[in-house]
């Protein structure tokens, strides 16, 4: 059984970060270890919250931890709050015996935005945080972010292209862009830097905004690799149930801010 730790913000109202990704590997068959970056009120999307950094209890936790030598096969990164938290990822894995495989989330914005609340600072952490990275999943906003790019909303193909090679480069790491709109179509685009190997994969988009998608698919794609799935494939798959469970949410849509009640689909999981 593969060993995941997933390092990123508990939310205590929503399902999105922890929350979600949480019962997803569970049910895969994964053992799944979490530690919080931060405890938040509520998703980003109410424009409101209060947060509670952990960046001491983290450096406290991961003492223990390298006592009692705990070792992981992935991790998982999402929100970090401060530059010091990447240093804390590092001396998890200062003391692991084989180097985990590196995934990052970068947590920074949406809809051609900064979440609320997050400034520079945050991006200089992400940054530090890529550096580190073999793999990255930003969504259309976050990677002209990381790319220091003007954010504009008509995007090419080829500028999708430009960002994921400047990227790549930069960082030396594969990287998912995990939301593009292109041609009046939506794809995921992948880029594994170990074969060179880039390709895009076409979705259907539920006419509905959803928070924490961009976490499920993390949550899913981090699973399907821990089971062997190769980076394309991963991100088919993971695009395939998360678009069945959002058709099947879009149902049941109503007002606000939604987010996906994750427990109900559980037997997506179980099955792969």
């Amino acid at each position: 059984m593969k060993k995941i730790l997933l390092v990123g913000d508990l939310v205590g109202y929503g399902k999105i970060a922890l929350s979600s990704i949480i019962p997803i590997l569970s049910e895969m068959g994964i053992e799944v270890s979490n530690l919080p970056t931060a405890l938040v009120s509520n998703t980003f999307d109410y424009k409101i919250s209060s947060m509670l950094d952990t960046t001491t209890y983290m450096n406290e936790a991961i003492e223990v931890w390298r006592k009692l030598n705990l070792q992981f096969d992935i991790i998982l990164t999402g929100f970090l709050s401060n530059l010091e938290q990447v240093s804390l990822i590092e001396n998890i894995i200062s003391f692991q015996n084989k180097k985990p495989l590196i995934i990052t989330d970068p947590i920074l914005g949406d809809d051609g935005a900064l979440y609320h609340g997050l400034k520079k600072d945050s991006i200089d952490t992400m940054k530090k945080m890529i550096y580190l990275s073999d793999i990255i999943l930003p969504n259309v906003t976050e990677i002209q972010i990381l790319s220091n790019a003007k954010i504009k909303k008509d995007l090419r193909e080829e500028d999708i292209n430009e960002y994921i090679e400047l990227i790549s480069k930069e960082y030396n790491c594969s990287v998912v862009v995990t939301s593009s709109e292109i041609d009046s179509g939506n794809y995921i685009f992948s880029y594994d830097n170990n074969t060179g190997h880039l390709s895009k994969i076409k979705y259907k988009k539920i006419p509905y905004k959803f928070a924490g998608t961009g976490d499920l698919f993390a949550g899913l794609f981090t699973g399907l690799l821990s089971k062997s799935f190769d980076l394309h494939k991963a991100c088919e798959r993971s695009s395939e149930i998360i678009t069945t469970i959002l058709k099947l949410e879009y149902l049941e849509k109503s007002s606000g801010v939604r987010d996906v009640k994750i427990e109900k689909y559980l037997e997506f999981f179980r099955k792969i």
